[in-house]
Formats: structure tokens, C-alpha cells, sequence
């Protein structure tokens, strides 16, 4: 799915010579339909992910949970949501947010690394 979206997101684009059609050009190209498909399904699989999680949390002990090392990124800011008295709310869509940060981190790195080799010295203030 990312490697769809990258393909999609990164070729030329109309839009980008006319921003102030950018959106009426998206539609016309099918790019914008496809880039919303994505999106959605993504947005599923992180529901699936966080469900999964909260299941997990409501027929297991947390202090087992604790105890047995299971636990993980998703469960502790499941956790954060869950407090009532702390200093902020997590929404579902701020968990999503940072699972998907979390996952795709390590790609980020990598395709840094790669335009640094290419370009070593062009992008150097913008990759640092």
C-alpha cells in the first residue's frame, strides 16, 4: 500500500503547474480517488490493529500484561487514553497517527539514505 501510494503521490502532476486547481485536477486524473481508496483502507487496518489490541486488554489481567512483557506501543497508548485525569486525550485517530509514524520510520530512514547518497551534496539542508 505505501509503495501504491508513493507511485501515485510522486509522479508529475498537472496540479502541481496550477495549484489553484489543484483539487479539480485531482479529480479529473483519478489520482485523488485513488490517493482517498488508500487512505481508507489504511485507516481500516489501524482500526483492526487498535480493536485487536483493546480486545487483548479487556479479556487479559493488565497486571499480566504487564508482568509477561507483552506489552507494547499500542497498549500503552491505550493506556493514555484511557486516563482520565491526565494532561491530555488521545483520540483513536491520534493512536493511528503514531502507529503509522511508528511503522514506517525505518522506511523514512532508509529512502533518506538513499537520496543522500544520490545527491550528497545538493540536499544536505534538507535532510539533516
Amino acid at each position: 500500500m505505501v509503495i501504491e501510494t508513493t507511485k501515485l503521490a510522486s509522479g508529475f502532476s498537472v496540479a502541481d503547474l496550477f495549484p489553484s486547481i489543484e483539487g479539480l485536477l485531482q479529480w479529473i486524473s483519478g489520482i485523488r480517488p485513488q490517493l482517498e481508496k488508500m487512505h481508507q483502507e489504511s485507516d481500516i487496518i489501524l482500526e483492526n490493529i487498535i480493536s485487536e489490541h483493546k480486545k487483548a486488554r479487556a479479556t487479559l489481567d493488565l497486571g499480566d500484561m504487564h508482568e509477561k512483557n507483552n506489552e507494547d506501543l499500542v497498549d500503552v497508548l491505550l493506556k493514555v487514553q484511557e486516563l482520565e485525569d491526565s494532561e491530555f486525550h488521545l483520540t483513536a485517530n491520534n493512536i493511528k497517527a503514531v502507529i503509522w509514524e511508528e511503522e514506517h520510520k525505518n522506511r523514512a530512514e532508509k529512502l533518506k539514505e538513499e537520496v543522500k547518497l544520490m545527491l550528497p551534496n545538493q540536499w544536505r539542508f534538507y535532510l539533516s
